[in-house]
């Protein structure tokens, strides 16, 4: 096996989190994938991963191989391309996890014009609204709406999304619209809750000070927006 095959293995355990999900996505055998990394240390002379039976980690040594690997595998797969000449095409095993409010607008209708480009390429696609772990799930991309919480993971803002209040009919019939977002603290509502505290997200709105944060009265709490919609 070659240098180049051995950083790109060495890499694909790195991303993957272990060497058996690493095996997975390249579609090799996993003893293969030991022996390629092991050789990879013999070649450069120093340990790069701490091994145990579930995860693998950088060492030291292994953080600055890496980005040195990485930006290496740029610069090979950017002069293969150069030209516009490389048969290359994306395969391997993707394994995505997005909300539940955007799966069906947005993303499953337009998986098959995502197939038809990418034909070698198996999704694996998780629905949900809870937190993700992406190293310890295997996940490479997960789409998430609101407020992104301190975190290493590379991250971007893809999107906006207007966000409304709204009130069942038979709801404000008897209990009268509110008026002002001061209106809003004497009535009770659908809360929405993420991960394992079941503690209700805040209410922001805009106001004259910006957009202060409430609680409101919980008449029921749901941690599914497609259900957090039909409870209203």
């Amino acid at each position: 096996m070659d240098f180049i095959q051995q950083l790109r293995i060495f890499v694909a355990v790195v991303d993957n989190g272990s060497f058996s999900r690493a095996a997975e996505a390249l579609r090799m055998a996993r003893p293969g994938v030991t022996k390629a990394v092991n050789a990879l240390e013999d070649e450069v002379g120093a340990r790069l991963l701490h091994r145990t039976t579930r995860r693998s980690s950088l060492t030291t040594e292994g953080e600055r191989f890496y980005d040195r690997a990485t930006r290496l595998l740029t610069e090979i797969s950017d002069a293969k391309n150069l030209f516009g000449g490389s048969s290359f095409t994306p395969r391997g095993r993707l394994r995505v996890d997005i909300p539940v409010a955007l799966s069906r607008p947005l993303i499953i209708n337009r998986i098959p014009e995502f197939k038809q480009l990418y034909p070698d390429v198996d999704i694996i696609l998780g629905v949900s609204d809870q937190p993700v772990d992406l190293i310890a799930d295997g996940v490479d991309c997960v789409l998430r709406i609101g407020e992104l919480a301190p975190t290493s993971m590379i991250a971007r803002k893809i999107a906006s999304i207007t966000m409304v209040v709204c009130g069942s009919p038979g709801y404000l019939s008897a209990n009268g619209t509110p008026e002002t977002v001061e209106d809003l603290r004497g009535h009770q509502a659908v809360n929405y809750f993420s991960g394992r505290g079941h503690r209700p997200m805040a209410w922001a709105l805009p106001g004259d000070t910006g957009l202060p944060q409430f609680a409101l009265r919980s008449s029921i709490m749901i941690n599914d927006t497609d259900a957090f919609v039909a409870c209203a």
